[in-house]
């Protein structure tokens, strides 16, 4: 007759990552145990084939001894979450365990923002990131020119009484859409200088835009101005 040797995957146990989400440049641990001997072979971007997907390291495990690898951001190829596969052969069969560790990028760089003009007011617009992290952008006004080097505050009352500190902190809208935001109280043929920062969920900032630049002006609608010839 023919004997049957059944042989069970190998088990891994404790697979963790430390820390769970890591930033551009820095480095993460991945720890294990496994209940048999074997090679073990961390991976990412493929799933439970042992073939699929990049591999990241490979070494020696002895049966029931904690063994680590340490990784870099580097090594992870989305922004956001990103499932790694540990795969343990005991030369016979091969076993697996899976962790997922987030990768968290700063921002792009905010598209240039454009300026409309209006009465005593600035309508700011730009294109939204299409990045599905964006919480906010931080929008700064001055009335001086400035550089990512020399970010300004600037105290704006408006025609209420409402006292603003810039940078204020704007509600991101949806992804790859055009946001306007309104500036009011502003003082008409004073030229104001603005720039925006994209802030993502984990609290990272993108870097400053374009700084654009726009006077307000007093305006009216073509009603007003057929009542008001002197009105421009």
């Amino acid at each position: 007759g023919t004997l049957l040797v059944l042989h069970d995957r190998p088990v891994l146990t404790d697979l963790s990552v430390d820390p769970g989400t890591v930033l551009d440049g820095e480095s993460f641990t991945v720890s294990f145990t496994g209940a048999v001997g074997g090679s073990w072979d961390p991976r990412v971007s493929g799933d439970e084939d042992p073939s699929s997907g990049t591999s990241l390291a490979t070494g020696e495990l002895e049966a029931g001894v904690s063994a680590s690898t340490e990784l870099t951001a580097s090594d992870l190829p989305d922004e956001g979450a990103n499932r790694l596969f540990l795969f343990l052969d005991d030369g016979i069969e091969t076993g697996w365990d899976s962790v997922l560790v987030t990768l968290d990028t700063p921002p792009d760089t905010v598209a240039p923002p454009s300026v409309s003009v209006g009465d005593v007011r600035l309508y700011v617009s730009w294109l939204t990131s299409d990045e599905a992290d964006i919480v906010s952008y931080e929008l700064y006004l001055s009335e001086e020119a400035f550089d990512e080097e020399s970010l300004p505050s600037y105290s704006l009352t408006d025609s209420e009484g409402n006292v603003t500190e810039f940078p204020v902190d704007v509600t991101a809208e949806a992804a790859s859409t055009t946001q306007t935001h309104e500036i009011d109280g502003l003082t008409n043929d004073v030229t104001y200088f603005i720039a925006l920062r994209a802030i993502d969920s984990g609290g990272l900032v993108g870097p400053l835009s374009e700084v654009v630049s726009g006077a307000p002006a007093a305006t009216c609608g073509a009603a007003e101005c057929a009542d008001d010839p002197g009105c421009s």
